[in-house]
Order: C-alpha cells, then sequence, then structure tokens
C-alpha cells in the first residue's frame, strides 16, 4: 500500500498550481510534480494567481511558474508556523492542522503578518518542519522556543485577534501564563496595497475629529 503525500509534499504540489484529491498517494503525487518540472520558467498559472489573491499575496505580473511557488510555498511554511504555535500555546497535541479550531481564513491572515515581516519569517525560514506520511507538518517547540521573537510575534497577534478560538481549544493555558509566554508586541504592519487597517481607522478618527471641531463651534 502506498504511503500518503508528505504534509510539505502537498504544500509544494499545491504552491505548483496543482489539483489533487485527498486521497492521492505520496507516489501519484511526486508524478505529477515531475511531469511539471519542464514548465517552472513557463508564466504563472491561473491556480497560483487564484490561491494568491485568496491569501492575499501578490504574485507580479511577469513572474513565472517558478517564481509564483516560492511566494506560496513560503507562505505556506508561515502557516505551519501559526498552527504550531497556536498548538504549543494551548498545550494540544493535534496530528493535522484541520484539528486546530482556528478557521484557515484566520490562519492565513496570521500567516499573512508572518511572511510579511522580514525579521520573523527569516527565522523561521532558517527552521526546519518535522513532516511525516502519517500527520501534518509541524515545528518543533523546544523549551526556549517562547522566548523567541517569532514566537512572540505569533502569539501576541492569536491573543489580541483570535482569543475566542483559543478559548475552545481544549488544554488551554491560562491567562496569565498565556500573556508571560506573548508580552506585548507592536506587529508590523503588512506590505500590502491599500495599507493597513488600523492606518485607516486613525484617519478617520481624526477627520471625525475635525468635523465636531468645525460644526460643534
Amino acid at each position: 500500500m502506498a504511503d500518503s503525500p508528505t504534509g510539505r509534499q502537498k504544500d509544494y504540489a499545491l504552491a505548483l498550481g496543482l489539483r489533487f484529491s485527498g486521497e492521492i498517494n505520496s507516489q501519484d503525487l511526486s508524478s505529477m510534480i515531475t511531469e511539471v518540472m519542464p514548465t517552472l520558467d513557463m508564466p504563472a498559472v491561473p491556480a497560483q494567481r487564484a490561491l494568491a489573491n485568496e491569501w492575499n499575496l501578490l504574485i507580479p505580473e511577469k513572474a513565472n511558474r517558478r517564481d509564483a511557488s516560492r511566494i506560496l510555498f513560503g507562505f505556506l511554511l508561515a502557516r505551519i508556523w501559526v498552527y504550531s504555535v497556536y498548538r504549543h500555546l494551548v498545550a494540544a497535541k493535534w496530528r493535522f492542522h484541520s484539528e486546530c479550531p482556528l478557521p484557515p481564513q484566520a490562519a492565513n491572515w496570521v500567516a499573512g503578518w508572518v511572511f510579511r515581516n522580514e525579521q520573523v519569517f527569516g527565522a523561521i525560514d532558517e527552521k526546519a518542519p518535522r513532516t511525516s506520511y502519517t500527520c501534518d507538518a509541524w515545528f518543533l517547540i523546544g523549551p526556549r522556543t517562547p522566548e523567541t521573537f517569532e514566537y512572540r510575534f505569533v502569539g501576541q497577534i492569536l491573543q489580541q485577534h483570535c482569543g475566542p478560538y483559543l478559548s475552545q481549544a481544549q488544554g488551554i493555558v491560562g491567562a496569565d501564563a498565556l500573556a508571560q509566554q506573548a508580552p506585548y508586541m507592536r506587529a508590523q504592519c503588512p506590505h500590502q496595497d491599500g495599507g493597513c487597517l488600523s492606518v485607516l481607522i486613525t484617519i478617520g478618527v481624526l477627520i471625525c475629529g475635525a468635523l465636531v471641531l468645525m460644526f460643534g463651534a
């Protein structure tokens, strides 16, 4: 019986713009990947651009399939880091990312912050997530990992913006312990066209304040 694909094998195939069923085995998926290798210098395929659009990523207009796959594969690495930090925060032992109560859209949103922060992404890019044929890929979180910038960066975002999902997880650590593991840290705004939501809110507040001064006098 053929083995199931590893998590990173599936990520790479996805980043290449391949579509495959959940029942595909490792050998067949490897063959699909091999078949598209000669096309890597050709323009990025629609499936890659669709994923980039879904994940709020920018693939340059003239990017080839290889360049697009690097962007998407890097984003998926950032998402593995998000799931790994989340699992550690709540002291869970999930084998698959789908077991995490954090919705995929929320995980993608947090991963976007990780992917666009050069310091954080550079740190996790040097790590190697564990992968196997029996579960999704996970980063190993050691005793000193919670002290690192990249861990605290994600922990703070999860605490501030995804608190209800943390509370839903079994084995969640106490609020005080969570605060100690993820002390306050200002996250950098993702570099996307349109700017940061917080900036827009600030501008809106300033405009409203100005109108009050003008018409309240």
